[in-house]
């Protein structure tokens, strides 16, 4: 099973198989680090308003159309706002 995983580029969902995978590759195992940090978001009704926001919200930080904090104070109401719907 291993090598199938392994010739899709595909990381494995066991632990013990991940940790074997791309022992020469520096760039993959990178991601290997990352996917032990990884968590599972919540399943929720209010999740595609949710993404919508964050999205929005890292579309106005990349166009500089105002001030970091302020565009991140804002976005935080409208899904502190979205979360109170329920």
């Amino acid at each position: 099973m291993k090598e199938y995983i392994d010739a899709f580029g595909f990381l494995a969902p066991r632990q013990d198989i991940m940790e074997q995978q791309f022992a020469e590759d520096p760039e993959k195992r990178t991601f290997i680090k990352m996917y032990k940090a990884a968590g599972i978001r919540e399943i929720s009704p209010e999740w595609p308003r949710i993404s919508l926001t964050l999205s929005d919200t890292l579309r106005q930080i990349l166009v500089e159309e105002e001030d970091p904090q302020t565009i991140l104070n804002k976005s935080a109401e409208k899904i502190e706002k979205i979360g109170a719907e329920k």
